[in-house]
C-alpha cells in the first residue's frame, strides 16, 4: 500500500529585496565608491606627473651643458642646468621647464621634483624678457645667471614684483628667495632698474661685472666640492670603521 507524502511548503511565498534593503546597499556601494575613486584618480595623477617629470628631465639634461642632481634620492632630482652658449629656445624652456614650474596638471602650483632645483645658467643665449615670465613661480630658484642675454629693464621689474602687467599667473610677486642675479655683459638694462631691483630685493646679491662673475664661481666650486665631502662623509667613515673593525678582529683571532 503506497501512501502519499505530504507536500511541504507548497505556498511558500517568493521574496525578493525590498526598498529599504535596496537603498542600504546603493548608499553602502556610493560610500565606498566616494573612498576609493580620489586615491585611483590620484594615483593616475601621480604617475602622469612622475612619466612627465622623468621624460622632461631627460630632454634638459640632454639640452643642458651641464646638470647637477641630488645624491641621497633612489630617485635623482634637479638641483641645477646650465644652459651657457646653448641654443636652448623658448619653445623648449616654456614647455619642458616652465610646465614644471606652473603646471596645469597641479592648477598652477610646480611638480614637488622641482624642489630641489636651485641654480640656473642662461648666459649667452636668447634668453630674453618673454622667458622671465617663467622663471617667476621656481619654488626653490636661489641662482639666476643671465650674463650676456636679452633681458631688458621689464625683466628686472618682474624679479622685483614692480611690474603692472598681467601674466600667467596674474600680476608678479618679488622673487624673496633668490640669492644671486647674474647680469654681466646685459647691455639693455639700465642702472636705474638694477638700483629699484635692488630696493625691492635687498639681499640679493646683483653681479654686474666679471670679475666679481669669477669670484662668485670659485666660490661656488669650494661649496659644491664642500657639498660633495660631506655626502660622501658619511660612506667614508663607515667603509673606514668596518675595515678597521675587521683588521683588529682578525689580529686578535692571531
Amino acid at each position: 500500500m503506497t501512501g502519499i507524502l505530504p507536500q511541504r511548503n507548497q505556498h511558500i511565498r517568493r521574496r525578493g529585496f525590498s526598498a529599504v534593503e535596496i537603498i542600504v546597499t546603493v548608499a553602502i556601494i556610493g560610500v565606498m565608491a566616494a573612498m576609493i575613486m580620489p586615491g585611483v584618480i590620484n594615483t593616475k595623477k601621480y604617475v602622469k606627473r612622475r612619466t612627465d617629470y622623468i621624460q622632461w628631465r631627460d630632454y634638459l639634461r640632454v639640452a643642458a651643458m651641464s646638470y647637477e642632481e641630488t645624491l641621497h634620492l633612489e630617485q635623482p632630482l634637479l638641483v641645477s642646468l646650465d644652459f651657457t652658449s646653448t641654443a636652448i629656445t623658448y619653445d623648449e624652456i616654456r614647455y619642458y621647464l616652465g610646465e614644471m614650474f606652473y603646471s596645469g596638471m597641479m592648477n598652477g602650483f610646480p611638480f614637488p621634483e622641482m624642489r630641489y632645483l636651485e641654480t640656473l645658467n642662461f648666459a649667452d643665449t636668447r634668453f630674453d624678457d618673454s622667458w622671465t615670465e617663467w622663471m617667476l613661480p621656481a619654488p626653490a630658484l636661489r641662482n639666476l645667471i643671465l650674463n650676456e642675454t636679452l633681458i631688458t629693464d621689464a625683466s628686472l621689474d618682474q624679479i622685483a614684483g614692480l611690474s603692472t602687467e598681467e601674466f600667467i599667473y596674474g600680476r608678479t610677486q618679488p622673487m624673496k628667495k633668490l640669492k644671486v642675479l647674474g647680469l654681466v655683459a646685459c647691455k639693455n638694462i639700465t642702472d636705474a632698474a638694477v638700483e629699484r631691483l635692488q630696493d625691492a630685493l635687498p639681499d640679493l646679491k646683483i653681479i654686474l661685472t666679471q670679475k666679481d662673475m669669477d669670484s662668485h664661481d670659485e666660490d661656488e666650486l669650494y661649496r659644491k666640492k664642500e657639498r660633495q665631502d660631506i655626502d660622501g662623509s658619511l660612506n667614508d667613515t663607515l667603509k673606514k670603521i668596518y675595515d678597521e673593525g675587521g683588521g683588529d678582529e682578525m689580529s686578535g683571532e692571531n
